[in-house]
């Protein structure tokens, strides 16, 4: 009867890393790290939802398990003019009922 609720930095191959979460706290190499805990978890029958950055590392679980993208806007850029749309994804091990998509 568990559940966990998955929602790690997202790591970064490229751009500036602002070490907002610490420094080397997690980074692109340690995605394959998260999939093996998510396997984990389903193997002992332990429901999860992982909510992440719809990218490249991440696409083994998207294949593997429940998923549901969706854009979100940044608010961080400290100009209306830069901030972003970005796609982010939900993953379970568990039927996701509701389409999350928002425009």
């Amino acid at each position: 009867g568990d559940f966990v609720y998955l929602d790690p930095p997202y790591s970064k191959t490229n751009g500036r890393f602002r070490g907002e979460y610490g420094y080397q706290s997690f980074a692109a190499s340690d995605v394959s790290r998260l999939l093996g805990v998510l396997e984990h978890l389903d193997a002992r029958g332990v429901k999860f939802l992982l909510s992440y950055s719809h990218c490249a590392a991440i696409q083994p679980a998207i294949r593997k398990w429940e998923s549901n993208a969706f854009f979100v806007k940044r608010q961080v850029a400290g100009f209306a003019k830069h901030r972003k749309r970005k796609l982010e994804v939900l993953i379970a091990n568990f039927l996701l009922r509701h389409s999350l998509t928002s425009k």
